[in-house]
């Protein structure tokens, strides 16, 4: 057994924009699955609004149902065989009561706004399969966006997107944390 991550301590309030950069293979991923819950730590402490979080399941439940995370790899993200837009209403509806407390015709009036804020309404009507890295992860952070996470991860969000949408992205990411 080793050590991946020692002395993170990280306190991040409502609005924080936070960039984590190191080499690779300096545990960077492994950081945002833990606050994901994806990776249950087996020492430390993780504190989410105040309340001291055990590694049990509880804490898995608590940080999937509270975060999004955006993945390096987007490829493994998205159902193939669904449209674009069966995919955000399926994946989104499942992880997010906010969501999912819409009536259809809002969650679609909402998926429309957000689509046309990251420049994918022509996206929604194909097949997942059929999308390239950079326009699944405009999907995922559109699903970040509709899902409202009070913590939104991402993990390179622009290593599959062109240039042209490296500062829209940025933008979009300041403006999220407002």
């Amino acid at each position: 057994s080793y050590i991946v991550l020692k002395g993170i301590d990280i306190q991040l309030v409502k609005g924080t924009v936070l960039c984590i950069i190191g080499s690779s293979g300096s545990g960077k991923t492994t950081l945002l699955e833990i606050l994901h819950g994806d990776i249950i730590p087996t020492t430390g402490i993780i504190c989410f609004e105040g309340l001291e979080l055990k590694k049990n399941q509880i804490f898995r439940n608590i940080m999937k149902s509270n975060s999004t995370l955006i993945p390096q790899d987007p490829y493994k993200t998205l159902i193939p065989q669904l449209k674009v837009i069966e995919n955000i209403i399926y994946l989104t509806s499942a992880t997010s009561n906010t969501f999912n407390s819409n009536s259809k015709q809002e969650q679609t009036n909402m998926i429309k706004k957000v689509a046309d804020k990251l420049d994918i309404k022509t996206l929604l009507s194909k097949k997942a399969a059929q999308l390239s890295g950079g326009e699944i992860q405009r999907i995922l952070i559109a699903m970040a966006l509709l899902k409202q996470s009070k913590l939104i991860l991402m993990d390179e969000p622009t290593a599959f997107l062109n240039t042209d949408f490296h500062s829209i992205i940025g933008e979009l990411i300041i403006n999220i944390s407002r």
